[in-house]
């Protein structure tokens, strides 16, 4: 597969200068840690009570709140049983709460249906990413029989995001369940199904505010052919208005097709845009038909998904007060793209969509993340993500833009030629270091012009691994924080100075929860200056940290 355009000639031999020298660094690197990689990918204890930690140097005495997380956290099962895939380990909540006092760390198991049925069953009883349904002990045999004929029953695992609706806090992943969440005691509560509330068959785990409060999300549906789905949840107009009343008044605004109509696209996350919803539709989908099946034939969803690489990703910028197409063009990428998060997306001069999002050249992502081999420290060869840049220009008036020219008008790499219906589109490259992933910015620049994004690390060796970047993509600079070769950050959470004035786009601190896997050495919460990277503080705590996915934080005293 060819690789996305570079720079110039002088950047290629830069790149081939530092992959000589990554390849020898990251050798010495595993050497050192591969007898304790694995113990990242262990199975999680709870907290019975919430442990103190020790804080050193000075947290601001704006940053009060709790920070919660969520990520894979029970892999193991009686009877030696493991589950093959990162993905398939059941939800672990953990948070930590930051007062004038001290910070305080709790973590427990979401307790949504699959997790509490393996429990019972020793081994998942619902099909999951990578390990498959194994029939439920207490079941009858009419049972075990019909839930072999009937169609795949959907897992409400929710290892993969965290957010708000109102004042509520949810739990979610890429099925159609999201469960509440008590802030203050981790307890689960009351969990909701898309398909009843809005009629989808799954949901995107990242929805999106708008800038009137509504929350704006993106499902598909498969009963009378794949379909996308834009749902609104109106926002909060009072602190009394609860997450269920709102989501009575929410409503599904647009239906159309998948470009596919027998298969489920894979979406993870969207973009919006001041009038736009943008939606990335990527060459990787699952078969209907083969869901019906799969259960019996001992599969799970990584058997059935399939990489179609010869068909483009599909560039679909949607209406927000209309619900349709933007334009009667066709968008589409030069050469295909897998992604899991949309970095930003905001409406540059002459009606042009400018849409961020951080690419891997194909889904060979998925395959190294196997537990038995993360657990190894065997990391398998996989395509490194880069962020780049895509610009989509509106026509504005009825008539075509010229043909076989470029259209893009922005200071910008990115093209955009026309040829009869169909523009292709090449993205400008946003930063030549690779491996970036849980990419993120200040959330009061969504959907608008902005400079700079934040970064930590997939499961792969890169520049990225075991450090948070800065980039910014005017400069072409990339500045980093980093500690140790033993020392994994999570995600890192933008939290804007409450005191920040228009502009000051960088006013804030980083979040991040650490992972130390020294035996000797206490995880922590880091807080970072991000405008530079340095560290402020830290909070250590002798309990283990979770490598998570995703989280939120909610401010004291915040609706």
């Amino acid at each position: 597969m060819k690789a996305f355009p570079r720079l110039n000639l002088i950047e290629r031999g830069r790149e081939r200068e530092r992959s000589c020298r990554g390849i020898s660094e990251m050798t010495e690197r595993l050497q050192e840690i591969s007898e304790l990689f694995g113990t990242l990918f262990q199975t999680q204890e709870e907290l019975e009570k919430p442990e103190v930690g020790v804080v050193t140097g000075e947290i601001p005495a704006w940053l009060r709140g709790t920070f919660i997380r969520v990520g894979p956290g029970k892999f193991d099962f009686q009877d030696n049983f493991t589950v093959n895939h990162w993905f398939d380990g059941y939800a672990i909540l953990y948070k930590f709460d930051i007062s004038e006092k001290n910070v305080q760390f709790h973590k427990k198991f979401l307790q949504s249906g699959v997790y509490q049925r393996a429990l019972a069953a020793g081994k998942p009883v619902v099909t999951e990413f990578g390990t498959r349904a194994f029939p439920e002990p207490k079941k009858g045999w009419f049972s075990k029989l019909m839930s072999n004929i009937m169609p795949i029953e959907v897992t409400d695992n929710g290892f993969g995001a965290v957010y708000q609706i109102g004042s509520e806090v949810f739990a979610a992943s890429d099925n159609s369940f999201f469960q509440g969440v008590d802030p203050g005691t981790l307890a689960s509560l009351k969990k909701h199904d898309c398909n009843k509330l809005f009629g989808v068959n799954m949901i995107c785990p990242h929805p999106l505010k708008d800038d009137n409060g509504d929350i704006i999300n993106v499902g598909f549906s498969i009963g009378m052919g794949s379909k996308f789905n834009i749902i609104r949840i109106p926002g909060q107009t009072s602190k009394k208005e609860s997450s269920e009343e709102l989501l009575k008044k929410s409503k599904v605004v647009c239906s159309f097709p998948t470009r596919w109509p027998t298969a489920m696209p894979f979406i993870h996350s969207f973009g919006l845009t001041k009038n736009y919803i943008v939606i990335i539709e990527q060459p990787m989908a699952t078969p209907i038909p083969s869901l019906a099946t799969c259960v019996m034939k001992g599969q799970c969803y990584k058997d059935l998904s399939e990489w179609r690489q010869d068909s483009q990703n599909r560039f679909l910028i949607i209406d927000k007060v209309t619900g349709k197409f933007a334009s009667k063009l066709e968008f589409q990428s030069k050469e295909a793209f897998f992604f899991w998060h949309m970095i930003n997306c905001y409406e540059d001069e002459n009606n042009q969509v400018v849409i961020d999002v951080n690419a891997y050249p194909d889904a060979s992502v998925l395959d190294t993340m196997m537990i038995q081999n993360l657990r190894q420290c065997i990391l398998t060869e996989s395509t490194p993500s880069q962020p780049i840049r895509f610009v989509v220009p509106l026509p504005t008036g009825n008539d075509l833009p010229p043909e076989n020219e470029n259209l893009v008008t922005l200071k910008s790499e990115a093209t955009a030629v026309r040829k009869g219906n169909l523009v292709t589109l090449t993205p400008e490259i946003l930063s030549t270091e690779k491996g970036m992933e849980l990419p993120a910015i200040n959330r009061s620049f969504q959907s608008k012009k902005y400079d700079m994004f934040y970064g930590s690390s997939c499961f792969n060796e890169s520049v990225y691994t075991n450090a948070i970047g800065k980039i910014t993509p005017k400069k072409k600079e990339t500045i980093f924080w980093k500690s140790s070769n033993f020392e994994f950050p999570g995600e890192p959470t933008f939290i804007p100075n409450p005191t920040s004035e228009a502009g000051e786009e960088d006013n804030g601190v980083l979040l991040s929860a650490v992972t130390d896997i020294r035996k000797d050495k206490d995880d922590y919460l880091l807080v970072l200056d991000a405008k530079d990277l340095k560290e402020i503080a830290r909070a250590s705590f002798k309990a283990r940290v979770p490598q998570g996915l995703h989280g939120c934080f909610v401010p004291n005293g915040s609706p």
